[in-house]
Order: structure tokens, then sequence, then C-alpha cells
């Protein structure tokens, strides 16, 4: 393998067409678009989506959400609410698992709330996260193909 200028191996030119993975039935596919989102919150916000990449799903898949918050006591922490572009509302209030006081931003997944739901191009998912007291909440969403 010849070397570059850094003195490490040149692996070669970065490939721009996206790279096959082999999906559960053994079978290659491209992947395709994928679209990752994240972002640490310390204040109530009613949509999180808006105005972001996700805010009107730009093509058909599922959707991962993932969140944490550094708090989840009687006095401090953060609900979430989860609105599908249909009207369903899968999550309805419920209360985003704590991980540590000192950790904001930190996800620990043997904690964390996840949850999948399909995704129309198009749509809009309503996520709502409302504070009570004093808490930060992390939050992740990917956008993969079906």
């Amino acid at each position: 393998m010849p070397a570059s200028t850094t003195g490490m191996p040149f692996l070669g030119p970065v490939p721009t067409n996206p790279v096959p993975i082999v999906t559960r039935k053994g079978t290659f596919r491209r992947s395709g678009n994928v679209i990752f989102l994240s972002a640490l919150i310390t204040a109530t916000n009613t949509d999180v989506l808006s105005g972001t990449r996700l805010d009107s799903i730009p093509f058909g898949g599922i959707l991962v959400m993932r969140f944490q918050s550094n708090l989840a006591n009687a006095s401090n922490n953060y609900s979430l609410t989860i609105q599908e572009p249909n009207g369903n509302v899968p999550v309805d209030s419920q209360l985003v698992p704590g991980n540590n006081p000192a950790l904001d931003g930190v996800m620990d997944e043997r904690t964390l709330f996840q949850m999948s739901l399909p995704a129309s191009q198009g749509g809009h998912f309503i996520v709502s996260l409302t504070e009570t007291g004093t808490a930060a909440v992390m939050y992740q969403m990917l956008l993969r193909p079906a």
C-alpha cells in the first residue's frame, strides 16, 4: 500500500456512492439518505422539529427518537409529548428518564427513552418537551429509509 505525505497508509479515494450495507435478510441495499439531528434543550419547547431539516419529512422512512434528561424528580424534570402527522398521540406527557445531574447532554443507553415510528414524506411530527423546575434534556432524531 503506498504511503501518503503524512506517513499514514493511503487507502484510496473516498467513494462518492453510498456504501452497500447488509440487511437482516442478508441481502445488500444501498444506504440512502439519512438525517440526524441532536440538541440540548434547557427550556420548554412545544415543537422541537420546527425549523429543522425534519420540519417536513423529506422522504419516507423510520424516525428514531431518543431522549434523556439530566434530572427526573418531582420538582425538576421534562415531560414528553409526541404527535404523529395523522394526529395520533403515542406519547402524552410522559416523564423523560433522568441520568445524572452533573452530566447535561449525556445519553445513557441503559436509561434513555427511545421510540421508532414510521414517517411518510411531507409529514410533520410535533415533539413537545415541557420543563418543570430546572433541568436539561438531550434529544437525538434519526430519519432513515425503511
